[in-house]
């Protein structure tokens, strides 16, 4: 059957209940501009819940299949009416399959009127900063996304959820504007935990000190957060603290840590790694033995 046929049958099925027939779900990938202009036009008089119906499928779908990529679908429905779509449609984006919406999110993020929406493309930034800062999105980028982001934090007025994850986001795009947004969030209790993974994102192990002594504090999702970010600067000087974590009271604490220092590799890492792999919970088990074969996996010479 054609391509154009298969589209046609696919765009029939948008407005059928329950889930589109795994072979029209291919149609809907990868959608030049004509094809998601027809794919618009059926979209309007859809339900909501259909619509949300269909970004769920669409999103499970490109978990399952990796050649698909329906980012098209999702950039239409950021511009849908309804705020749940909208939010939906953010988090079912797929930033490895381009920077295409960036610019939109940026929009989102500063001034849609549904607070929701607004964190939701707050939090999808963040790998595009990431992208930003390793040089993969062009000038002005860098410095639009930075200041984008700081602004946020710095509003007073913006929600609180969305100035927590706007400071979480800005921390892979490190500057000293960044750096002292981090110290003021650190020193505020509603935004300690995304300082802390801002920390993480700076790649600045200066912040190394600063989270290690965190790494003994009474609320569980602290002592967690000290764990991932220290993961994330990957510096074998945090492997005393991480390692104490190991043994922690809480299952996540416990499962954050042992990633952690599969991060950060190195034989020191390995010892209590080793030891996780005796413990009597089946989880704990495999998540050390994925971390060990992850410093296994970085350690291993380049073939000639």
């Amino acid at each position: 059957m054609a391509d154009e046929q298969m589209l046609e049958l696919a765009i029939d099925a948008l407005n059928q209940p329950g889930d589109i027939e795994p072979e029209l779900i291919g149609a809907l990938s990868h959608l030049l501009t004509t094809d998601l202009a027809a794919v618009a036009a059926a979209w309007g008089s859809l339900p909501v819940e259909r619509r949300l119906e269909i970004l769920t499928q669409l999103s499970r779908s490109e978990r399952q299949n990796a050649r698909f990529d329906f980012n098209g679908i999702y950039g239409m429905a950021v511009g849908d009416d309804e705020p749940r779509v909208r939010r939906l449609a953010i988090d079912s984006m797929v930033t490895d399959n381009g920077p295409a919406h960036v610019e939109r999110l940026a929009r989102l993020a500063e001034h849609d009127p549904d607070r929701f929406v607004r964190e939701a493309a707050v939090l999808r930034l963040a790998p595009f900063a990431l992208m930003a800062e390793l040089g993969d999105l062009p000038e002005p980028w860098p410095d639009r996304l930075r200041s984008l982001l700081l602004g946020i934090f710095n509003d007073e007025d913006a929600p609180v959820g969305v100035r927590r994850e706007a400071l979480a986001s800005v921390g892979y795009l490190d500057s000293l504007g960044v750096e002292r947004a981090i110290e003021s969030g650190f020193d505020d209790d509603n935004y300690q935990l995304w300082a802390m993974r801002a920390m993480g994102r700076t790649a600045n192990a200066d912040w190394l000190d600063t989270l290690t002594g965190e790494a003994e504090h009474p609320d569980p999702a602290v002592r967690q957060e000290v764990a991932r970010a220290i993961g994330e600067l990957a510096d074998e000087r945090g492997v005393e603290a991480v390692a104490d974590l190991v043994d922690d009271t809480e299952l996540e604490v416990r499962l954050a840590a042992i990633r952690a220092l599969g991060r950060i590799g190195g034989d020191d890492a390995r010892v209590p790694l080793l030891y996780a792999l005796e413990d009597e919970q089946d989880i704990i088990r495999e998540a050390a033995e994925n971390a060990l074969n992850e410093i296994e996996e970085d350690e291993e010479p380049l073939a000639l």
